[in-house]
């Protein structure tokens, strides 16, 4: 239950990124959240080809799980381990659990693997039937890598709504914090008039989308024409996410300390129209978002909510619940709630993973988004829980039976 890594190798008064090495890190249990183990400030780290790279515990490159086969009252480990040449390696097994509400690291089991002139190893090994298997890596002078698996972080995240007049603007809110010391930085866009499917524009699209930023002491910043702002033309350029229309609206937001931050997207003199609110970690993940929703319109056809998220910086699977709320939204003044909301989420291939209507319909996931301490208020709101691998969603809220009104798009990324 650490806020941050189980085990932490820090560097000692020096700064010296080589000066804590040969530390063994072996059968521990580390659970409830937090990565298990943090090699510097920096970390956690990729691996690199034959270990070369240098730091606490010179960097031990950990092993990787490349299948897990069950067979009755066990599982069958393959892995691969890249590092040093013609070396002997400790590997520690581990089991993560299989219930995201108690992740646990349990140590399992040690063997031994035996890098080639490559420094490539393999490993097959049986370990009793669990969750996810992880492992780490120790030289013989006692360098323990990190573990292999890390949860990724809530990237580069979007939602497209229909904007009109007054309270059918797009309002898309993000709660965002450091992850390291580093400077973070979050660009924000609306766009409208570059929107197009296949190549073919996109018909009925917001042809002049307005911006406002809100952070805790109200307004922020506000922008009409990207390329009106010097400072943000630059970071656009500096990132590669200059819109292509120059009617299109961009803002910073320097997150600080961290907090909850709001884009409310109009169109330019009550205009209507199709419109995309994104937001941008653009520093390698330096900033975790944490939470992103999104109010809008749904109606017909494209008029559809799609909400769009990237799980990125990890290897492993990560525990996001989303959300599509309609009926609870009327305790909160919004006078035309969508009545009956349905989500479907969509991989990275465009494949459907799984469709929702009343969160409640499923027994398992309404005991998963109790326990996440997530439920709607209303048994006709959608929710799911869903362990995703690295890479791009896609959350579709569209009006069960053709209804239509304003909803929110939730996306929560569990600790």
């Amino acid at each position: 239950f650490s806020g941050g890594a189980g085990v932490y190798l820090a560097p000692d008064n020096s700064n010296n990124p080589a000066s804590s090495i040969n530390n063994r890190i072996l059968s521990n249990s580390i659970y409830g959240r937090g990565l298990g183990i943090k090699l510097g400030f920096d970390g956690p780290h990729q691996n690199d080809n034959l270990d070369a790279d240098e730091g606490l515990n010179h960097l031990q490159n950990f092993p990787v799980i490349t299948s897990t086969t069950p067979s009755s009252s066990f599982f069958l480990v393959e892995g691969t381990l890249n590092s040093t040449p013609n070396t002997e390696f400790t590997i520690q097994l581990f089991d993560d659990g299989r219930d995201y509400r108690n992740p646990t690291r349990t140590f399992l089991k040690t063997i031994t693997a035996t890098t080639d002139n490559n420094g490539d190893a393999h490993f097959s090994t049986a370990v009793p039937a669990g969750g996810i298997i992880d492992a780490t890596a120790t030289d013989p002078a006692g360098n323990t890598s990190e573990f292999f698996l890390r949860p990724s972080n809530c990237r580069n995240l979007s939602t497209r709504a229909r904007v009109e007049p007054g309270d059918n603007a797009l309002i898309g809110g993000v709660i965002a914090y450091p992850n390291t010391l580093r400077q973070s930085k979050i660009i924000v866009r609306a766009l409208g008039p570059s929107l197009a499917v296949n190549g073919s524009p996109i018909a009925g699209r917001l042809e002049d989308p307005v911006l406002e930023i809100y952070g805790r002491n109200g307004l922020i910043g506000s922008n009409d024409n990207w390329a009106d702002d010097p400072n943000t033309a630059a970071e656009l350029q500096k990132y590669g996410l200059t819109p292509t229309s120059n009617l299109e609206a961009a803002a910073l937001i320097d997150p600080g300390i961290g907090g909850n931050f709001t884009a409310v997207v109009r169109g330019k003199n009550n205009s209507s129209g199709i419109a995309v609110v994104e937001f941008y970690d653009v520093i390698d993940g330096a900033t975790n978002l944490v939470n992103v929703s999104t109010r809008g319109l749904v109606q017909h056809g494209d008029d559809v909510m799609i909400g769009g998220f990237i799980a990125a910086g990890g290897n492993g699977p990560t525990a996001f619940v989303l959300r599509a709320l309609g009926p609870s939204l009327s305790s909160s003044g919004v006078a035309n709630p969508l009545a009956d909301p349905l989500m479907e989420l969509h991989d990275p291939n465009g494949n459907t993973l799984l469709t929702n209507d009343n969160w409640q319909e499923s027994e398992g996931q309404k005991a998963d988004i109790n326990a996440a301490g997530l439920a709607p208020s209303d048994p006709k709101e959608s929710a799911m829980l869903m362990m995703l691998p690295p890479g791009a969603y896609t959350a579709v809220v569209r009006g069960n039976g053709g209804g239509t009104g304003i909803a929110l798009v939730e996306i929560y990324q569990l600790p």
